[in-house]
């Protein structure tokens, strides 16, 4: 059983494209996308939409099946899945047309949704499309210029190499990445890292020099006697 906590740390570092009119999309709703997703971007417009997916390369798409021009956004679906067919889908819909729902199934959406939306049936798709990265995805985040972190694998490429963190090397890269650039304290880290267990400052430093020499220096910021902190990327 995939643990929640992991499906809530694979969100934090997400992309979402999300197509529909966003002045229909109840302010619950956009909290919530808020608290799950780091990054989210809306459109209503079909041409907008296939602007965005090719520049921000999203993880997710939340997609309506019409958009707020009268153009069914299912051919952009269509094409999107022929060359990735692992990305999680889910539609949002207000038609009922017998049509439009065998067209949206073919999709193979990982959940399928008619309007009005609440947060109640949304978190379960949200959580569905979290497993399904895990099960099958590739999330990649960037750490500056050269460098990407594989949040699946626990990888990180430096130009062009794969190299792989170990555990504890991947949960102190992880916890960085989940505060999005706030300082976190030191004993925070050595908490989520060791829990109750006693970890001496040189164990801490030694971890730390490993993580840095396979990651690059500079990506790690050091505020003496408050913690740590990740450079903006």
């Amino acid at each position: 059983m995939i643990n929640t906590n992991r499906l809530k740390d694979v969100l934090k570092v997400v992309r979402v494209l999300y197509i529909d009119n966003k002045n229909d999309i109840p302010q619950t709703i956009q909290n919530t996308l808020k608290i799950f997703f780091k990054d989210i971007y809306y459109t209503n417009n079909f041409d907008e939409a296939m602007t965005i997916y090719n520049e921000k390369h999203p993880d997710i798409i939340i997609s309506e099946a019409y958009t707020n021009d009268g153009r069914t956004i299912l051919p952009l679906l269509q094409n999107i899945r022929e060359y990735n067919y692992l990305i999680p889908i889910i539609i949002t819909t207000s038609h009922k047309e017998e049509k439009t729902l065998f067209d949206a199934i073919r999709l193979q959406p990982v959940d399928f949704l008619v309007k009005p939306l609440s947060v109640n049936n949304f978190i379960y798709p949200l959580n569905k499309a979290a497993k399904h990265i895990l099960n099958h995805g590739n999330i990649v985040v960037p750490l500056c210029k050269d460098s990407r972190y594989n949040y699946i694998d626990k990888t990180v490429n430096v130009n062009q190499n794969n190299i792989a963190l170990t555990k504890n090397e991947s949960r102190f890269l992880e916890l960085l990445l989940a505060n999005d650039g706030k300082l976190v304290p030191k004993d925070e880290i050595e908490f989520y890292i060791w829990g109750e267990e006693y970890v001496s400052e040189s164990a801490f430093k030694s971890l730390l020099k490993r993580l840095r020499d396979k990651i690059g220096n500079n990506i790690i910021k050091n505020n003496p006697g408050i913690g740590y902190s990740l450079n903006s990327h």
